[in-house]
C-alpha cells in the first residue's frame, strides 16, 4: 500500500493536471477523440493503467444532472470525481495483490446474521426477499456489493495496525520477495503405455472399486407458489406472510408430510438421481437439492424467487460398472 501511494504521488499530480484538461472536451463534444482503441491514460498506480475512456465510462455512470455537467469548469467536482475514483481503484488493487475474497459461504453467513433480514429474532429469507423487492434489487448485484463492501472491510482492518508496520505486513513482503519454488517433473513416457490390455484394466478396477462409485439421492419436494398457498397468482403480502410462516414451521422442526397436510401442497419424488441429472427436473434445482447432507431433515429452498420445501430421503453410493466409459478413461 505504502508503495503505491509512493509512486502515485510522484506521477498522479501531472496526470491528473492532464486528465482534467482533457476531460472537458469529452463532456462537451471531443468524446469521440478518446473513444475506440485509444489508450490516453490519466493515472498510472504502479504498473496499472488508468485509461480516460475508463475514467468517463465511471463518471457517465454517475448521472450527472444538467447543472452539474454545466458547471463542471467552474466547480472541483471532476477533481473529487476523480480523486474518489484512484481512491477505489488503490484499494481493489491492494485487495487482489493480498489475495483477499469473500466465499459464497462467508457471504450467506454475513446475510444470514443481518438483523435487517431477522423476524422473531431469526434470519428470514422471506423478509430477505421483501427488502430486495422492495428497494429494486436483484440478488446477485446485492451479493456483490456485499461481497465488495466486506472485502474492503478486511483490507481496512488488515492495514490497521497503525503506523508503525506491523510484523505480518513485513514477513508477507519478505516472504513474496524472498520465496524460492522446487519443480520436480517426471517423464510419462516411461510409465504410460497406451495399449492397456483388458487383464490389466480388470485388475485396476478391482483394486480400487472404491473410486468407481457414484452419489445418488433421493428427495421429496413441494413449490410453494401464490396459485397453491392462498389461491392467488399474485407474489402479494398474504402470500409472503404464509412463505414465513412455513419457513419459521421449519426452523421449529415441523415435519415434512405435515407441512404438505397443512397447506394441502402437491408433493413430488425425483427418485434416485445423480449430480448429472438425465431427470426432467431442473437442472439448477437438483444443484440446489444436492447441496442437502443430512437425511429426513425438511429443508427450505429459495431458488431464483420460486419457494420448495424438500426433504432427501434416501442416500445411495453405486458402483460403476467396469464398462462405463468414465471408468475405462
Amino acid at each position: 500500500m505504502t508503495t503505491s501511494i509512493g509512486k502515485l504521488s510522484k506521477s498522479f499530480l501531472v496526470k491528473l493536471l492532464v486528465g482534467i484538461i482533457i476531460l472537458p472536451f469529452v463532456f462537451w463534444g471531443m468524446g469521440d477523440v478518446f473513444r475506440g482503441g485509444n489508450q490516453n491514460v490519466i493515472a498510472t498506480v504502479e504498473s496499472k493503467k488508468i485509461s480516460t475512456q475508463e475514467f468517463v465510462n465511471y463518471v457517465n455512470r454517475l448521472n450527472l444532472n444538467e447543472e452539474q455537467i454545466k458547471n463542471l469548469s467552474k466547480t472541483d467536482l471532476i477533481e473529487q470525481i476523480l480523486s474518489e475514483y484512484i481512491g477505489k481503484k488503490v484499494m481493489s488493487f491492494e485487495i487482489e495483490k493480498l489475495g483477499i475474497v469473500v466465499s459464497d459461504n462467508a457471504l450467506r453467513e454475513i446475510i444470514k446474521n443481518d438483523k435487517l433480514f431477522f423476524k422473531d429474532n431469526k434470519f428470514s429469507r422471506t423478509e430477505y426477499e421483501k427488502f430486495l423487492i422492495s428497494n429494486s434489487l436483484s440478488a446477485p448485484l446485492f451479493e456483490t456489493n456485499m461481497a465488495e463492501q466486506e472485502k474492503k472491510r478486511q483490507l481496512l482492518s488488515y492495514l490497521s495496525g497503525g503506523i508503525e508496520i506491523p510484523n505480518f505486513l513485513v514477513q508477507y513482503e519478505f516472504n513474496l520477495e524472498n520465496q524460492n519454488k522446487k519443480i520436480e517433473f517426471i517423464n510419462l513416457k516411461k510409465f504410460y503405455d497406451k495399449t492397456i490390455s483388458e487383464k490389466k484394466i480388470s485388475e485396476i478396477y478391482e483394486k480400487n472399486k472404491s473410486f468407481y462409485t457414484e452419489t445418488f439421492k433421493d428427495f421429496k419436494y413441494a413449490e410453494l407458489t401464490p396459485l397453491n398457498i392462498i389461491g392467488e397468482n399474485d407474489y402479494n403480502e398474504i402470500f409472503f406472510n404464509k412463505i414465513n410462516e412455513i419457513e419459521n414451521k421449519i426452523l421449529d422442526g415441523v415435519e415434512f408430510n405435515q407441512i404438505i397436510k397443512d397447506y394441502n401442497l402437491n408433493e413430488s419424488i425425483t427418485g434416485l438421481i445423480n449430480q448429472e441429472n438425465k431427470s426432467k427436473i431442473d437442472t439448477n434445482l437438483v444443484k440446489a437439492f444436492f447441496k442437502i447432507e443430512n437425511k429426513n431433515i425438511v429443508e427450505f429452498i429459495n431458488l431464483e424467487k420460486k419457494y420448495y420445501v424438500v426433504q432427501m430421503t434416501k442416500v445411495s453410493q453405486i458402483k460403476k460398472d467396469k464398462n462405463n466409459k468414465e471408468v475405462r478413461d
